[in-house]
Formats: structure tokens, C-alpha cells, sequence
């Protein structure tokens, strides 16, 4: 693509961190995991049953945050959608060659 892409490689490499650090079904696991693994095992609680009632409430944080992970995906859908728009016009105007009418 030439040097007009090099700034559109540098916001696809930021959309890459931000789709990472937004990954937030498995932020969310996290969290969760943290809170609970030390409370069951300081009481004992072990196996199949408090790994249920774990994601039980995985389940229940990620539908409470629906309205914030759709607004997030529309984000990440629109910063996608301005990258592709950037990459079109990069490539048009690579197309152009000014350098070639000299």
C-alpha cells in the first residue's frame, strides 16, 4: 500500500488492543473467578457445583451488562467500519499516482 498505510497499519494495530482490552465476556470470567475461587475454597466448596454456581453468575453479570457489550460491539463495528472507509481512500488515492503525472 505505500506510505499513506502506514497510519491505517498503526489503527488497525489500536483496534486490535482495543477489541483485546473490550474482550469483555472473558474480562468478566475473570472477575468473577477472582471474587469466587478464594471464597470457595476458604469455605471448602469444591467441584462440579461451584463451578455451575460460577458460571451461573457469570451468566447472570454478562445479561445484566447487556446494554454496555452492545454498545461496545457498535463500537467496535463503527471503528471497523471507519477503517475500512480509511483503507478505501488510501487505496484510491494510491490508485491516483501523482507522482507519475511529473
Amino acid at each position: 500500500m505505500g506510505v499513506l498505510s502506514a497510519p491505517l497499519d498503526e489503527l488497525m494495530e489500536f483496534t486490535d488492543e482495543v477489541q483485546k482490552w473490550l474482550d469483555v465476556n472473558r474480562l468478566i470470567n475473570e472477575a468473577v473467578r477472582a471474587v469466587m475461587e478464594p471464597i470457595f475454597s476458604l469455605v471448602g466448596w469444591t467441584g462440579n457445583a461451584a463451578q455451575m454456581f460460577t458460571q451461573m453468575v457469570e451468566e447472570a453479570v454478562i445479561k445484566e451488562l447487556g446494554v454496555i457489550l452492545q454498545f461496545i460491539d457498535a463500537f467496535l463495528s463503527a471503528l471497523n467500519a471507519v477503517i475500512d472507509a480509511i483503507q478505501a481512500i488510501i487505496e484510491a488515492l494510491e490508485a491516483l499516482d501523482p507522482l507519475s503525472w511529473f
